[in-house]
């Protein structure tokens, strides 16, 4: 949900902002008077390549995973950068999280998901049966876009409903 909500936020404000020019682009390096130092383990390039692909941009996205960018970590040092620069409240952060939440959700019931994830003929995210054993990587789960820590005693499962 975080990952669908800053890409709810980053759109939002992109289409806020009067024609011209690249306005994705220029709201997420806005960011990074916000985002630098410790937060988000990349350069401003690398939050516009992640953006991007949280946005659909397929070959976006296949190059932010190559970097291994789609971190739990980055997606919460974007978001967290986001609050900061928008001055979003607690309470527009919950209403943000539950419009990501309900989009995703109907997302996932119309099956759109589904057709989303097609590329040259293949269907993702992708497990070990489909791909190389990228499941568990340097102490990480792939789960497409993101990769989540494992943590010993913390059980991931992913639900498709």
């Amino acid at each position: 949900m975080i990952a669908h909500a800053y890409g709810l936020w980053a759109h939002e404000m992109a289409a806020a902002r009067p024609g011209g020019g690249d306005r994705l682009e220029e709201v997420v390096r806005g960011l990074f008077p916000d985002a630098g130092g410790n937060r988000f383990a990349g350069t401003a390039d690398d939050a516009v390549l992640l953006t991007r692909g949280l946005l659909g941009d397929f070959d976006a996205g296949a190059e932010a995973d190559a970097k291994g960018l789609g971190t739990l970590y980055n997606l919460a040092a974007l978001l967290h950068a986001a609050m900061l620069r928008s001055q979003i409240s607690e309470p527009d952060l919950e209403e943000l999280l539950a419009r990501a939440e309900a989009e995703y959700a109907g997302t996932l019931a119309s099956g759109e998901l589904a057709r989303a994830q097609v590329r040259d003929g293949h269907v993702g995210p992708w497990d070990v049966t489909e791909v190389e054993n990228r499941a568990v990587e340097g102490g990480q789960i792939d789960l497409g876009a993101l990769r989540v820590p494992v943590v010993p005693g913390v059980e991931i499962r992913p639900r498709g409903d």
